[in-house]
């Protein structure tokens, strides 16, 4: 009986394989657009900004010497500094981005993951004294092929975003995992924080250019789309999980080169 009905089981087993086939090739094929759309966007809106900052900072930059000559009375002074405060920080503005959308090569070395976490994690040291800070290492030190100036950029801009998400949040809640994992050919470096977290409709755009969900004020939305940027050049890849209310968790998946004996 069992012979008798084992080439039913084949053709049902072989079927089932394809459909799975199937939907693993339309799926991957959808991420590959999906990011293809994205390095696309990035590509067009850099090529505007470049031209846009440039103009931008020299007018700034005419505006402030003509501000310099202009009659003010001893009670206007504190009105000409205010305005050469506002003037300054968009010129500052201006010129981070004008600087990211610049190409520059990548000085790769051999470097481990985790202390690169750790000094990014050390910028922050202020911003994360109310915050509960984990840190999920193995024992071993997980060397990578990265550009540290780069790399260290990248993880700078997910933990400042990390500790914006949890503003609202209750100081007794606030919490930022950090983990390094490794198997025979990756590394994943995870950021997990317990903010506000991010809806569905938004996290399809958190990688384009000028996209922010905070008043222009404080972000110009340019700090993912450069993350974005270095990860791809690294021959990698940047994952965000989000649950609105919940948090959320950003892995960069990189190229994984060598473990080192000791920590």
């Amino acid at each position: 009986m069992f012979y008798q009905f084992l080439p039913y089981f084949l053709i049902g087993a072989a079927a089932a394989v394809t459909c799975c086939t199937y939907k693993l090739s339309k799926l991957t094929n959808q991420m590959s657009q999906d990011e293809l759309s994205i390095s696309k966007e990035i590509s067009s809106s850099e090529t505007t900004s470049k031209i846009f900052c440039h103009y931008i900072k020299n007018e700034i930059l005419a505006l402030e010497s003509e501000l310099e000559l202009l009659p003010v009375s001893e009670e206007g002074k504190d009105i000409l500094e205010d305005m050469k405060k506002r003037y300054n920080t968009l010129y500052n503005r201006i010129d981070e981005i004008h600087r990211s959308t610049k190409t520059s090569a990548l000085n790769l070395k051999l470097y481990s993951l985790q202390d690169l976490l750790e000094g990014a994690l050390e910028e922050f040291s202020v911003d994360l004294s109310d915050v509960k800070v984990t840190k999920n290492f193995p024992r071993e030190s997980v060397i990578a092929f990265v550009d540290p100036v780069y790399m260290g950029q990248s993880l700078h801009n997910i933990i400042r975003n990390s500790i914006d998400a949890m503003e609202e949040t209750p100081k007794e809640k606030k919490t930022l995992i950090c983990t390094v994992k490794t198997n025979s050919s990756w590394v994943w470096i995870e950021i997990e924080d317990s903010g506000k977290g991010i809806s569905k409709e938004n996290l399809a755009q958190i990688f384009l250019p000028f996209y922010s969900s905070h008043p222009y004020s404080k972000h110009w939305g340019i700090g993912l789309t450069l993350t974005y940027k270095i990860v791809h050049a690294h021959e990698g890849k940047i994952d965000v999980i989000s649950t609105p209310g919940s948090g959320t968790s950003v892995r960069i998946i990189l190229p994984l080169v060598q473990k080192s004996v000791s920590l």
